[in-house]
C-alpha cells in the first residue's frame, strides 16, 4: 500500500474510532449487563491505550515535526473530552481515577508504540 492510501486509511480509522470512543462516553452505563458491569476501567485502558497508538502512527505517516508534542496535547484534550461529556449522562459521571486510568492507557499505548517502532 503505497503512503498517501496508508495516510487516508489511518486517518479514517482515526477519525472513526474518536466517534466511536466519543459516543461510548455519552451512552448510559448499562449496569444490569455482564460485560460492562465492574468492567469499565478496562474499557478506558485499552480504548486510549488504542487510540494512542493510532494517533501516533497517523502524526507519524503525515510526518509531523513535534509528533510526541502533538499528540500528547490530542491525547490529554481527549481525555478531558470524553469525562466532560459524562457530565451529561445520567448514568455517568466525571472522573479523575477515570483520567489517570485514560493517561496510563495512553502512556503504555505510547511506550508499545515506540517500541514497535524500534523493532522494525
Amino acid at each position: 500500500m503505497d503512503k498517501k492510501s496508508l495516510k487516508i486509511l489511518f486517518t479514517v480509522i482515526l477519525v472513526l474510532y474518536v466517534i466511536l470512543m466519543i459516543v461510548g462516553a455519552i451512552i448510559p452505563n448499562p449496569q444490569d449487563v455482564p460485560v460492562f458491569s465492574g468492567h469499565t476501567k478496562y474499557f478506558h485502558f485499552i480504548g486510549f491505550l488504542v487510540l494512542s497508538i493510532i494517533v501516533f502512527k497517523t502524526l507519524e505517516l503525515y510526518k509531523c515535526k513535534h509528533e510526541n508534542w502533538i499528540a500528547a496535547i490530542m491525547l490529554a484534550a481527549f481525555i478531558f473530552l470524553t469525562e466532560f461529556l459524562q457530565l451529561f449522562t445520567t448514568t455517568r459521571h466525571f472522573a479523575y481515577t477515570d483520567m489517570l486510568i485514560d493517561l496510563g492507557g495512553c502512556i503504555i499505548g505510547w511506550g508499545l508504540y515506540k517500541w514497535i517502532s524500534y523493532k522494525r
